[in-house]
């Protein structure tokens, strides 16, 4: 099972994480065209006065932004990265901001379930999971018609017959965010394939030391 270092997305946090783990998650946004590694703010217009605050921010580089291909140079050879496309980035581009990045394992996230199979067909290698925020009645049909290599799912939807139901069909499972050891525990005892953790040296302490035992 992987865990995977959550929002890797500077360099600082790619070296932290890659300390204890060969797997890292980066946000990606569209910005001018160019896809772009951050935590960004949503383009919606902020309501709140601190959402205003940050945006300002964001504007004048303090919220750490840089393009992909920039970001993942700093990425050695044979680590997976899990691209978490918050923007819907067109395929095609995506692949082209990746040229050059060779000996990644790459992982794609998307939330838009129809651009699935451009994506799998643009990046010949990756593997593309979709993005669930709920527990889908029959996770293997909502895959198979999408095109997909499984879902990334939130943690606590997770339960024995999704990871039994997409495994039957040679699918993955992720589990997002999980940073309990309780809960990393449970997540393996079901035979979940990535776990995406804020905190991953701890999480994959804890993974060993419940193999041990």
């Amino acid at each position: 099972m992987e865990v995977v270092g959550h929002r890797a997305n500077t360099v600082r946090w790619l070296r932290r994480h890659l300390a204890c783990t060969r797997s890292v998650e980066v946000d990606v946004y569209l910005r001018g065209g160019v896809p772009v590694a951050g935590h960004l703010l949503p383009r919606a217009r902020p309501l709140l006065l601190r959402e205003r605050l940050a945006r300002l921010l964001e504007g004048l580089h303090f919220t750490p932004s840089r393009p992909l291909r920039e970001l993942l140079a700093h990425v050695p050879p044979g680590s997976m990265v899990m691209l978490d496309l918050k923007d819907r980035v067109p395929p095609r581009l995506l692949a082209d901001s990746l040229e050059g990045a060779g000996g990644l394992e790459l992982v794609l996230v998307t939330r838009w379930h129809s651009d699935a199979r451009a994506l799998a067909e643009a990046l010949p290698g990756a593997r593309v999971l979709l993005s669930i925020d709920s527990r889908p009645a029959e996770p293997r049909v909502l895959v198979e018609a999408a095109g997909a290599h499984g879902v990334s799912v939130r943690a606590s939807y997770v339960d024995r017959g999704l990871v039994e139901a997409l495994h039957q069909g040679g699918y993955l499972v992720a589990a997002w965010t999980v940073n309990e050891p309780r809960e990393a525990l449970r997540l393996a005892e079901l035979g979940v394939d990535m776990i995406v953790s804020d905190v991953p040296c701890e999480i994959a302490r804890a993974l060993w030391a419940g193999r041990s035992s």
